[in-house]
């Protein structure tokens, strides 16, 4: 369960430091993941609109998959209710409630 805010990416790879355990994601027993594989972001709504919830591969190893396509380093990739992210051999579903 991960809680970015929007001023504090939530970071997802193999590493165990702090910003890894503290608010974010470790997946250490994965070889494939980089150590610092990408991030979770957060745009905060306006008015009534809730907020809005991105990932970034910051230029992985092995690169980060959605339905089977490679996402390209570096660009905001939006996340909806569902989606499924492989990162290695891991694969994470987006749950946003």
């Amino acid at each position: 369960l991960l809680r970015p805010k929007s001023d504090a990416p939530c970071y997802v790879g193999r590493s165990k430091g702090k910003k890894f355990v503290k608010n974010g994601i470790s997946l250490g027993k994965d070889a494939e993941i980089s150590t610092t594989h990408g991030k979770f972001l957060v745009e905060a709504g306006l008015g009534n609109l809730g907020p809005t919830f991105y990932f970034v591969d910051v230029g992985s190893t092995n690169g980060t998959f959605l339905e089977g396509e490679q996402l390209e380093p570096e660009k905001l990739v939006r996340l909806t209710e569902g989606m499924e992210l492989r990162l290695g051999s891991s694969n994470l579903k987006i749950m946003l409630s």
